[in-house]
């Protein structure tokens, strides 16, 4: 009986002392999701990152060829640019990017951060933006083939 009751003292003294499986998988437990708007008539396969804005951390997802929408799951709670990258095709780059009006025309888009909270699945964050090159998007981390 003392050791059964150890056992449990044991075990109730280690699961106050270490935080809750629980609450970490909470925590990192989020997701970014959209559409991919690319303008052609078939969408290529692309790489989509989740750049965390302060540590410019990366998670990437390669999609398939003719796959319009992408999910990249297991984030943690932060703000993200959501930027692409497509090793083919006439666009190169991509990101989530909000239109803005100026006195001449193009204007161009910026990137549109985007607040993710712990356990979020926000969705509709669209790749709708789809350019030749874009030196004033962050770069991406090399690939790992």
């Amino acid at each position: 009986m003392k050791q059964a009751n150890l056992l449990l003292m044991f075990i109730l003294a280690s699961c106050a002392a270490n935080p809750s499986t629980k609450t970490q998988q909470a925590k990192e437990n989020a997701s970014i999701g959209g559409v991919i708007s690319y303008p052609g008539h078939v969408v290529p396969t692309i790489r989509v990152c989740a750049l965390d804005t302060q540590t410019k951390a990366a998670t990437c997802v390669m999609t398939k060829a003719g796959q319009a929408s992408y999910s990249i799951k297991g984030l943690p709670a932060a703000e993200y640019y959501l930027v692409a990258d497509i090793e083919q095709w006439q666009y190169k780059t991509a990101g989530h990017v909000l239109q803005v009006q100026c006195i001449r025309a193009p204007c161009p888009a910026l990137l549109k951060a985007v607040e993710l909270n712990a356990g979020q699945s926000l969705t509709g964050i669209d790749l709708n933006g789809f350019y030749i090159s874009r030196e004033d998007f962050p770069a991406l981390p090399a690939e790992n083939k």
